[in-house]
């Protein structure tokens, strides 16, 4: 049998088919080991939407977590997309292969998939058919987002007739069913995201129905059942995020993809910075519960010194009590040996400053002159009407002023709490990928394309590839921000 060529591409087998086009797995004739897939527009009726679903690609170009793609051409009359061929599995075969997920590979495959999407929904460009079939992982784990043969631009020209639906119903949102020109459709993916989470979270679907109207009226009408009851591990915080993405009310959702993921990686981490509870325990294996700082210690009481303890003997509040009575005795022999000293020096005129002593601070009292006040080493004067010459308690360190009554207490120091600064992303690609990322002149384990959590910061990045037996590199320094993905990437086939 004669080999079937497309353009430059040698077909090796029918990988699908669809109502717009047949899909197959080919080989470029002069480079065999570079395998593409190639999308065929089967019904000239589509050929607006084909060409509409190619140019997004090329808008997306560059996306790691986006099928690439590689050429578009006309062969004998016929539309060709030629994409980049993923090596891999789809997420439904994974489910089907797996079972059940764990909630941290849960939690990544969830953020990585809206990660590439954000970058789609900030160019107005949205899925609108997300559900597992069209997610693939690449041998190296890499999550992919593929088919976006029915994706829709907010500027682009109504394509489906009004009344009639776009997607796959088990994922589609209520207000999907009726179509309309009116439709947000930025709610509509985070529906389909939100419907994601809840299968591999509990391992069904929210809603069931034989056929696509029962599962309509099921989604506008009746309540799903809440993950943690279908699964023991599952937190009401997970509830909340997994029931707020399916909302029947389009506002009831999240706002946008960013502010879906940013709430999944802040529950996931166990910061909440509206004062929310503390992390989930389902989340704990994510990332380890950060440590609470110590409580200030304004209020502490302070602790009696061993010395002390051991001359009142007893419990705490003996000990405090032969303290106060030993304190006392002190303080008054100081007050009176401090005042027989000053008046022998007022009646012999010994008030002179101490040799090289620095008066400029002294505070006068009015009338008053230089000879007539003096500062001793050994007392020190205090401000708010406390008497002049006081000595400090026995325990005070000497030259720091102490106050001697009983209702205050020595001042401690308020420890500072720690503030926690989210992590930022660095995500770095490259074309070809598996290219060497070194960050700050280390070199990393990981190969493009992949997300590096980062400390808010500035970072200069290397990505280095050897293409045609030349080693190329392309370096450049960015700041990652909290809470943000800052992007590096270069093509180096250009």
């Amino acid at each position: 049998m004669a080999e079937r060529q497309i353009g430059n591409y040698i077909i090796l087998k029918q990988i699908g088919v669809g109502g717009m086009a047949k899909v197959y797995l080919a080989t470029h004739k002069d480079v065999p080991n570079l395998k593409v897939v190639l999308k065929v527009l089967s019904n000239s009726q589509h050929a607006d939407r084909f060409m509409q679903e190619a140019d997004k690609l090329a808008l997306l170009d560059g996306n790691p977590n986006i099928c690439q793609i590689r050429h578009f051409f006309e062969h004998e009359d016929e539309l060709v997309i030629a994409m980049e061929h993923i090596d891999g599995l789809s997420l439904e075969e994974m489910i089907e292969r797996e079972g059940s997920f764990s909630i941290p590979e849960v939690l990544k495959i969830i953020t990585d998939l809206l990660a590439g999407l954000a970058p789609a929904h900030s160019r107005q460009i949205y899925h609108r058919d997300l559900k597992p079939g069209n997610i693939m992982f690449d041998k190296g784990g890499v999550l992919k987002i593929i088919d976006f043969g029915i994706a829709k631009g907010k500027a682009d020209p109504q394509m489906t007739i009004v009344g009639t639906a776009t997607g796959t119903p088990e994922y589609m949102a209520p207000e999907q069913f009726t179509g309309g020109e009116d439709l947000d459709y930025s709610k509509c993916d985070i529906y389909a995201v939100g419907t994601l989470l809840y299968r591999l979270i509990a391992g069904e679907l929210p809603f069931k129905g034989d056929n696509e109207f029962v599962l309509r009226d099921a989604k506008m009408f009746d309540e799903p059942p809440v993950p943690s009851s279908l699964r023991e591990d599952i937190s009401r915080e997970f509830d909340d995020i997994i029931l707020k993405a399916i909302a029947k009310d389009p506002e009831a959702r999240f706002s946008s993809i960013d502010e879906m993921r940013t709430e999944l990686l802040r529950r996931s981490t166990g910061q909440d910075d509206v004062g929310g509870g503390p992390a989930p325990e389902t989340m704990a294996a994510v990332v380890p519960e950060p440590i609470a700082p110590d409580p200030p210690t304004s209020k502490k009481q302070p602790e009696i010194p061993r010395t002390s303890r051991a001359v009142a003997g007893g419990d705490g509040r003996n000990g405090k009590r032969g303290f106060g009575k030993i304190a006392g005795t002190v303080i008054g022999v100081a007050f009176v040996s401090a005042v027989a000293i000053f008046g022998l020096r007022v009646l012999f005129g010994g008030v002179d400053a101490p040799p090289g002593g620095d008066r400029s601070d002294t505070i006068l009292e009015p009338g008053a002159t230089m000879a007539d006040t003096t500062v001793s080493e050994d007392i020190v004067p205090s401000g708010d009407g406390a008497d002049p010459i006081s000595p400090p308690p026995p325990d005070a360190e000497p030259g720091r002023a102490e106050s001697t009554t009983g209702a205050e207490r020595p001042a401690v120091r308020e420890e500072p709490v720690a503030r926690v600064v989210e992590p930022g992303i660095l995500l770095v690609s490259s074309r070809p990928g598996f290219a060497a990322v070194f960050i700050n002149g280390e070199r990393q384990s990981e190969l493009t394309p992949f997300s590096f959590e980062r400390p808010p910061g500035q970072y200069t990045v290397r990505i280095v590839k050897v293409v045609n037996g030349q080693e190329r590199v392309h370096t450049e320094t960015v700041t990652v921000t909290s809470d943000k993905t800052t992007k590096v990437s270069h093509n180096f086939e250009q």
